[in-house]
């Protein structure tokens, strides 16, 4: 008996899990209105439907492609960091120490005498 309630109940709530993870909340957006005030002292402000097209169509805002370089600051003994230039970074790492800090920077270590 004690099996047959528990196989009901359960039932039950997962039934109303589902129902309540298939509502759509992301079309639940509550708008600002013009004139209203959002947190007591600050001022609702509307974005300019025009500015959103290229965000709302799917294409992403044009881009300067840059020359890749370095970025010093994430340098470590045995790895460096890449900024490509669009947007993306790489990193190359060793197995051993290619780096040693001197006076505050890193530099390469010299095999030649």
């Amino acid at each position: 008996m004690q099996h047959r309630v528990f196989t009901k109940w359960l039932a039950s709530i997962l039934a109303i899990v589902l129902i309540f993870t298939s509502i759509p909340f992301a079309n639940l957006v509550v708008k600002a209105e013009e004139s209203g005030e959002v947190g007591g002292e600050e001022k609702a402000t509307l974005l300019n439907p025009n500015e959103l097209t290229t965000i709302a169509s799917g294409e992403a805002p044009p881009f300067e492609k840059k020359a890749p370089k370095e970025v010093m600051d994430l340098r470590t003994d045995s790895s460096k960091v890449i900024d490509n230039g669009d947007g993306t970074f790489s990193m190359e790492m060793y197995q051993e120490p290619v780096f040693r800090k001197n006076s505050g920077k890193w530099k390469e270590i010299q095999p030649e005498l």
